[in-house]
């Protein structure tokens, strides 16, 4: 059992989202394990638009259409709570499952308190924010990346993908996410 404190890596087991997904692919297969299950009704989920500055808000009701979404964007930022309050009837009438960063979370508690969204229907999945990036340095810095490397190596490997692909091989694990 883990204690408060405790560090626990978390990773799915469906091939499909880990080889898309930047980080082990723990929150897709989160929401689809709850879309599975009947624990939500749909998931509402950002998907790549025309680049990675395009983020593209998807209700999502099909657990196999899940691995489309996999993957962080960082540069596409949006408020959640209010698109879940103006277009999602405020989960009044349909269990929601979100992922969530510290702004979206105060956003829908915020909307809670003045009974616009049921937080009763409304399953969140909380991630990390490293702030905004603005689109034009993100290109900036990104250009610059895949200039320098091209002189050394073509990928990269994470420390993220080395234990994911020990644990998945058979090796010991902390979690794993179906």
């Amino acid at each position: 059992m883990a204690a408060k404190g405790d560090m626990v890596y978390a990773w799915t087991t469906d091939k499909e989202i880990a080889d898309k997904a930047e980080l082990g692919g723990a929150v897709t297969g989160l929401l689809k394990f709850a879309l599975e299950k009947k624990i939500v009704d749909a998931v509402l989920v950002v998907k790549k638009g025309q680049d990675i500055y395009d983020a593209v808000p998807t209700l999502v009701t099909n657990p196999a259409d899940l691995k489309n979404t996999a993957g962080s964007l960082h540069c596409g930022t949006m408020l959640l709570a209010k698109l879940v309050k103006k277009y999602l009837d405020g989960a009044e009438h349909m269990k929601i499952g979100i992922t969530v960063k510290g702004c979206d979370m105060m956003g829908l508690y915020e909307l809670a308190k003045r009974q616009q969204v049921n937080l009763d229907n409304i399953v969140m999945i909380g991630v990390n924010c490293g702030g905004s990036v603005s689109p034009v340095s993100r290109k900036k810095r990104s250009t610059r990346d895949s200039l320098s490397s091209s002189s050394k190596e073509a990928t990269k490997v994470s420390p993220w993908t080395s234990s994911r692909n020990r644990a998945m091989a058979g090796g010991q694990t902390a979690a794993a996410v179906s």
